[in-house]
């Protein structure tokens, strides 16, 4: 039973740590209108895509799967940690400015489907191959992020996100705004 438990303490602190990150130094970034609206799609994104997956499919005890699923597993919470750090950076930085448009989520397709397919029945391959598919659209949407915010900030470190990206493929379109307005 003392690996099980080991295991399981582990699974518990990974998804603490995972969500304090979503919170933890972020206050002053709460008020800022040009970087929050992309905090709110980042922490969505990651916690439909990875955390509610487990949940919503009855995979958090599942050892076979998780051992299976570990470096993505791994790799995300990295990622998160290391945009959560961009974001905040970035804030720092912003004009802060908010124009005049309205960000309708629901009309980003591939963001209302996030939530819609956690209702999905899933087996093993099907659940494996959900969680590469939402590790693979993180990394897109994190380099996207990088991308606009270095364009109006070219200083802006974005080292640690893009140490972690080594090369994974940008989305065929854009993710943050590609149905805005």
């Amino acid at each position: 039973m003392e690996p099980y438990a080991r295991f399981y303490e582990q699974l518990y602190f990974s998804f603490y740590e995972s969500t304090l990150s979503l919170y933890t130094d972020q206050y002053d970034l709460f008020g800022d209108p040009e970087v929050m609206p992309v905090k709110v799609l980042w922490d969505y994104t990651y916690y439909w895509g990875v955390l509610c997956q487990l949940w919503f499919q009855h995979r958090l005890t599942d050892l076979v799967t998780l051992g299976r699923l570990r470096e993505p597993l791994q790799h995300t919470q990295a990622l998160n940690v290391a945009v959560q750090d961009f974001l905040r950076e970035w804030s720092k930085l912003s004009a802060k400015r908010n124009g005049a448009v309205m960000l309708d989520q629901a009309k980003l397709g591939w963001f209302a489907e996030l939530n819609r397919g956690l209702k999905d029945t899933l087996d093993d391959a099907q659940f494996r191959a959900r969680m590469r598919e939402n590790v693979a659209q993180l990394d897109a949407l994190a380099a996207e992020i990088v991308e606009r915010a270095c364009a109006e900030h070219p200083g802006l470190d974005a080292s640690a996100v893009l140490g972690l990206l080594d090369g994974a493929p940008r989305a065929e379109s854009s993710l943050l705004f590609a149905a805005a307005a």
